[in-house]
């Protein structure tokens, strides 16, 4: 489901509007001298969480009735207590599923490093960089709940870059993630794409096909 980007901002509390406009300025002040193009993104949460409501009522179901057969209640009672228990577990579950602490705590570091490559392709794809061969973008990628950042550069920036050119945009957009200071996160990765575009990209003429913004995302 698509939010507009005001109902997306409200939940992302570390970012203003005029943090937004000075990320925007350093988008076109990265740009002035390449022919690349520098498309940041960010996403509440890359893993699937739907499952997380129903995994946790059924924990929390099984844990509560162990406790009331060891200690041996009245049946009759103990059917209807246990009957109210799980509907408020299941309610409970549903809020705590929203919750980035939770998830993070839940969802196994493994599914997450996947999940959130797997997200970061699937933009890669969607905004149609891996069919532009001819043109040089990169994608700076952050996803919140998982605290991890990816940097996706198109084939021809791939072709003339190395992996650990792109090693100092992630170091700048993770620090900045885990010190909750997301705009300084952006505008120094976006700085530091920018300076490694105009080396491998040169050009006096700036692109334009992508609107120089933040994309935000749930």
């Amino acid at each position: 489901m698509d939010f507009p980007e005001e109902v997306l901002l409200a939940t992302f509390k570390n970012l203003t509007t005029d943090e937004l406009s000075q990320i925007e300025a350093a988008i076109g002040e990265a740009e002035k001298n390449t022919s690349g193009e520098i498309i940041p993104m960010i996403v509440r949460s890359s893993s699937a969480v739907g499952h997380m409501p129903l995994r946790n009522t059924i924990i929390m179901a099984l844990t509560s009735t162990l406790i009331f057969l060891l200690f041996k209640f009245d049946e009759q009672i103990c059917f209807l207590i246990l009957l109210g228990l799980w509907v408020f577990f299941y309610g409970i579950s549903f809020l705590l599923a929203r919750n980035l602490w939770v998830q993070r705590l839940l969802i196994p570091k493994f599914d997450q490093d996947i999940q959130v490559w797997r997200r970061a392709r699937a933009e890669f794809i969607e905004l149609h960089l891996a069919r532009q061969s001819e043109k040089a973008a990169v994608l700076l990628f952050v996803s919140v709940m998982e605290r991890k950042a990816i940097v996706l550069p198109g084939e021809s920036v791939l072709e003339k870059t190395k992996p650990e050119d792109w090693q100092e945009v992630i170091t700048d957009l993770l620090s900045g993630l885990r010190e909750n200071q997301w705009k300084k996160a952006f505008v120094d990765g976006i700085e530091c794409s920018g300076k490694i575009l105009k080396r491998v990209c040169p050009s006096s003429h700036p692109p334009g096909e992508f609107e120089n913004r933040l994309i935000i995302k749930d």
